[in-house]
């Protein structure tokens, strides 16, 4: 054909180009973000609803989140103020109240002087950490703070990345935001790259 662009591979490229697509195949990528956000309590906000894999969200199974990479964002209005935002997988959850185990990985804090903006971007890609719970732990993953409150429940609405709102549930990742002190309100942006498994 006219102008074509013809070559020959060999099965060494052919096997790699298939690797390459293994690896990759079933990652997808999710945002949230949030804008003037004025609150004092604790509140939280959906990342990856594992149950939902249609809509908002893309992923191909409903068994476990594996997170691939994420890059999170928070900019505070006003100095003085504090601001933590965290993310956490939940690893049980009831009429009564939750267990949530958040990672390391994710914390952003805003303290009171003038930093205003803070920032992180981590990448684990080709490997990734494993989400997944059983018996209300995590099944490969250890974690220093394992909190169980009554700030969520399964009758509890909290908004996902469409903006609407949805039932909290086992295997979840969500975003918790709290301002410790002071005033004003806060900009939050994450974006997740996470595959699922079965």
């Amino acid at each position: 054909m006219a102008g074509a662009d013809v070559r020959t591979v060999g099965q060494g490229e052919v096997a790699v180009d298939a690797q390459k697509e293994a690896v990759t195949d079933g990652i997808v990528a999710v945002e949230f973000a949030k804008i003037a956000v004025a609150v004092a309590g604790p509140t939280y906000f959906m990342l990856v609803d594992l149950s939902n894999s249609s809509g908002a969200y893309r992923h191909e199974s409903t068994g476990s989140i594996h997170l691939v990479g994420f890059s999170a964002a928070i900019n505070k209005s006003q100095s003085g103020g504090v601001w933590i935002v965290r993310l956490g997988t939940i690893l049980a959850i009831d009429a009564v109240n939750v267990t949530i185990g958040f990672l390391d990985i994710g914390q952003l804090v805003n303290d009171s002087t003038n930093t205003f903006v803070a920032q992180q971007t981590t990448n684990l890609f080709p490997v990734s950490l494993s989400l997944k719970v059983v018996n209300g732990d995590y099944e490969k993953l250890a974690v220093n703070s394992k909190v169980t409150s009554t700030e969520l429940t399964t009758a509890s609405l909290i908004e996902d990345v469409s903006g609407g709102t949805v039932n909290p549930a086992v295997g979840d990742l969500l975003i918790r935001l709290e301002r410790t002190s002071g005033g004003g309100d806060s900009d939050i942006n994450y974006t997740a790259q996470y595959r699922t498994v079965k």
